[in-house]
Formats: structure tokens, sequence, C-alpha cells
């Protein structure tokens, strides 16, 4: 199993220590998935727009310009837009809230389905 390990402030990147495979996995995986993200009046609900939406955090390894490996989820065009700050329809914290959660329980379903395994 790969772990975090907290140094202060600073945290040991996940991405260096998961296989490239494994992540090339997950974000091809999310290609033509119904979107998870589904924000009210704002998903399109076409699977042929559907792409990985990387959840971006600092603490996860990721800021401006940089995608954590494997946290994220399948999101349409327009949900991925609302959630990287394209569009400003809604609350920034209703947003970030909803991704986390959503990137969460798409692991979680990778992982019961068999489809990733940490060793």
């Amino acid at each position: 199993m790969h772990r975090i390990r907290s140094l202060g402030s600073d945290m040991v990147c996940l991405k260096n220590r998961i296989n490239r495979r494994v992540i090339s996995k997950v974000t091809k995986s999310a290609k033509g998935e119904d979107c998870r993200l589904m924000f009210y009046e704002i998903c399109n609900q076409n699977p042929e727009t559907t792409v990985f939406a990387h959840y971006r955090h600092l603490r996860l390894g990721a800021g401006l310009g940089l995608k954590p490996s494997i946290w994220g989820c399948p999101a349409c065009f327009c949900c991925h837009s609302e959630a990287d700050g394209r569009t400003r329809k809604l609350d920034r914290d209703f947003v970030r809230a909803t991704h986390a959660e959503a990137s969460l329980i798409y692991l979680h379903d990778l992982l019961c389905n068999g489809q990733i395994k940490l060793s």
C-alpha cells in the first residue's frame, strides 16, 4: 500500500511512488463514462465530452500547472470547466467539496472493481 508521510508542512508526493501505467489507466478510464460531478443546470450529460478532471490541491502534489496523479473523477466538458474555474457559476467551496467527494468515490470504485490495485 502506498503511504503518505507528513513531514511538517511538506508531504512525500504519492505521484513519485505510483507506477506511470496505473496513472495512465486511471485517466484513460474516464473517457466515455458518465459525468460524476453533475452540477445542476451546468452538466451537459454527454459521455462523448467526458474526460478525467484532476482534483488540484497542494497537499496532493498539485498546483498551478501541476496535476496530481490519481486524484480526480470523470467530468463532462461543462462540469470540468466549472471545477477548473474557467467558469464561475457556482460557489467555489461547493464545487471543491463536490469534486473532492466525487474523486474519492471514483477511486473507491476503481479499487473495488479491480481496475487498479495498491501494492
